[in-house]
């Protein structure tokens, strides 16, 4: 929402947080979908992600959201099976930036920083162009070990689990921004879709989505993001 918005509705964030997961979860999912959903006994995928939200509490979940636990499980699935996938290398892990910056000369020029337990919250770093300004970061990681609206707010179980650390890694591609993402979802062991998200990090106004099949054939995304169809 707008900044005015946001700062307009900020008194009744207690009220909103009081309210039962599952009404907060239809609150998103009409604003996202413009229509209600149907959690119960759900049929579209967004639907079907809502349900595991309420209903799924199984350990595995801290792994898919503990970054450094599930970068360790690709390193053994890629060991084990020959997979050839490639995991940024890790240079840091802890609580305490001044511990990082004591090893500054020990880091290469681009790397990033990200909390463990968290989403979309993350600082790019090139000191051929910039130096790191240790005060702000050391500033900014404070509140990036404490709990956040994806676990408070938002109710994602996994990111509960998640270890509340900090750490530095291997900044991958050669632009200043990061890289897009792509998720591909299973089911059964099947591949379903893939998901690609352009300038999602920029602003909701210049985030683009693109969705493909399994064979990665073009298909309506069905949010308000979509990329145009000739993009």
């Amino acid at each position: 929402p707008p900044v005015g918005l946001r700062r307009a509705l900020s008194p009744l964030k207690p009220l909103y947080l009081a309210l039962p997961l599952s009404l907060r979860r239809h609150r998103l999912f009409y604003r996202h979908f413009r229509r209600w959903g149907n959690f119960r006994t759900p049929t579209s995928s967004y639907e079907k992600y809502q349900w595991r939200i309420l209903n799924d509490r199984r350990t595995w979940l801290g792994v898919t959201s503990d970054k450094l636990a599930s970068k360790e499980y690709a390193r053994r699935v890629a060991a084990s099976t020959g997979l050839p996938i490639q995991v940024p290398e890790t240079y840091w892990v802890g609580t305490d930036v001044r511990e990082l910056q004591k090893i500054a000369d020990r880091l290469p020029a681009r790397w990033v920083f990200k909390p463990n337990h968290s989403c979309g919250r993350f600082r790019l770093y090139d000191t051929d162009d910039e130096a790191v300004d240790w005060n702000d970061l050391i500033s900014v990681a404070d509140k990036w070990t404490q709990r956040d609206e994806e676990e408070i707010s938002l109710g994602h179980f996994g990111y509960s689990l998640a270890r509340k650390l900090l750490f530095a890694e291997q900044r991958i591609g050669g632009s200043d921004g990061p890289p897009p993402t792509c998720r591909s979802h299973g089911s059964g062991g099947n591949v379903v879709d893939h998901v690609v998200t352009v300038g999602a990090h920029e602003g909701m106004s210049t985030r683009q989505t693109f969705a493909y099949d399994a064979q990665f054939v073009r298909f309506p995304a069905g949010v308000r993001w979509e990329a145009p169809k000739d993009a």
